[in-house]
């Protein structure tokens, strides 16, 4: 099972993306699109909160519910974490073909 794990940064007014593995090209280049930058120093994905960064994210978490090959964790610094969601098995590659999930 791969693990993401999706902070929410409020003393830093980010979203953070942590991946157990690097994720693919795919999946790169939709964060990339929607405004996330990748911290060589810190080892994940981020971007200042925003709506559009905001909907990415949502988008994002629907895309990943779909996989039970995929563990996701939402937590906001400094409360506990919250359930992850998970439906059918399928490839991050899989999940970030076409476009928005509707």
């Amino acid at each position: 099972m791969t693990n993401v794990r999706i902070t929410e940064n409020h003393e830093k007014n980010g979203i953070e993306i942590w991946f157990e593995a690097k994720p693919g090209e795919k999946v790169r280049t939709f964060l990339k699109t929607n405004g996330f930058r990748w911290s060589r120093r810190l080892g994940f994905w981020y971007a200042k909160n925003s709506h559009k960064v905001e909907k990415a994210v949502e988008d994002f978490e629907l895309r990943l519910a779909k996989a039970d090959a995929i563990h996701v964790e939402r937590v906001s610094v400094g409360e506990a974490a919250r359930p992850a969601t998970s439906a059918i098995q399928a490839t991050f590659d899989e999940l970030f073909e076409g476009g928005p999930v509707e």
